[in-house]
């Protein structure tokens, strides 16, 4: 692990999600390159964002990814939710041509996040599936 990687630690401390810095857009977000430890990293050579935030129940990680990477206009990013247990990844939501801000979960559960979109911003909800 190089010196520009980052380790968040799931709730339960059992997991770990690293990512390792790998570039920036000019004007724009930081891409790191997403791996695991106690659980396959299912998003391969996919960039992530720098925020990875782990549910209460360390059952779900929630990273925001660049579908593309294109410096000229916005990154097209897509918010997903890796399901640790089911070994899949669940979107939560995209915006091909603006942000989305991670915020975190909150007291009830859901995983609060920021959607900005020809500079209007709106905060939204996703709510994990159950078990």
């Amino acid at each position: 692990m190089s010196s520009d990687a980052v380790t968040i630690e799931s709730p339960d401390k059992r997991k770990r999600t690293i990512l390792e810095y790998i570039g920036e857009a000019r004007f724009g977000p930081a891409f790191f390159l997403g791996s695991s430890s106690g659980f396959d990293w299912p998003l391969g050579e996919t960039p992530v964002g720098e925020d990875a935030h782990w549910s209460a129940n360390s059952r779900f990680v929630v990273v925001l990814m660049f579908r593309s990477q294109d410096t000229a206009t916005s990154p097209d990013v897509e918010l997903v939710a890796i399901d640790t247990e089911e070994q899949k990844i669940i979107s939560i939501d995209r915006n091909a041509h603006g942000l989305i801000y991670q915020c975190g979960f909150v007291d009830s559960g859901d995983y609060e996040y920021r959607f900005m979109d020809h500079g209007k911003a709106t905060t939204r909800r996703w709510r994990p599936p159950s078990p």
